[in-house]
């Protein structure tokens, strides 16, 4: 697994996070971009296009308590078919790790900074890992790089306000 797309800083204060509603049959984990559907939470379809992107899951799917209860044949009751995540606005930065179209990690340069890149997910181990993808440009970019951490390997980004679901 890579390293997740994770809240990094903010100019202000603390990032928002929302406990929120994921639809019926949904297998995103942390990291993945979230959009809305029938006012439900589900993972963005890629590539990214129009005003659709609501923020980042902060917890996969059926991870709170009562889900996949070891040894526990049975459904708990009480459980909430939620999960947090950071609502995404245009202050908010995040930090994720660089790809072009693959899983292999590029290592972000000074050249990166200020440029419009989208996001991806990348199947890995079954699962979709969601990276700021340089290969999705123009039309596909949602993210825009602020920083970058070179030994870490990690870009900083925003998203653009033109992504964002209102």
């Amino acid at each position: 697994m890579g390293r997740l797309i994770v809240p990094a800083r903010l100019s202000n204060d603390a990032p928002t996070v929302i406990s929120g509603k994921y639809a019926t049959g949904q297998t995103f984990i942390k990291g993945a971009a979230l959009a809305f559907t029938a006012g439900e939470l589900v993972e963005a379809t890629s590539p990214i296009t129009g005003a659709t992107l609501v923020g980042i899951a902060l917890e996969a799917c059926a991870s709170r308590p009562g889900y996949d209860a070891a040894n526990s044949p049975t459904v708990v009751t009480g459980r909430k078919q939620e999960i947090s995540y950071v609502r995404a606005d245009d202050e908010q930065i995040f930090s994720g790790q660089l790809v072009n179209n693959s899983t292999t990690v590029v290592a972000p340069t000074q050249a990166d900074i200020g440029v419009s890149y989208g996001l991806k997910p990348q199947t890995v181990n079954s699962k979709n890992e969601w990276y700021v993808d340089k290969s999705q440009t123009t039309t596909n970019a949602c993210v825009t790089i602020v920083d970058i951490d070179t030994d870490l390997n990690i870009v900083f980004f925003k998203f653009l306000s033109a992504r964002l679901a209102t």
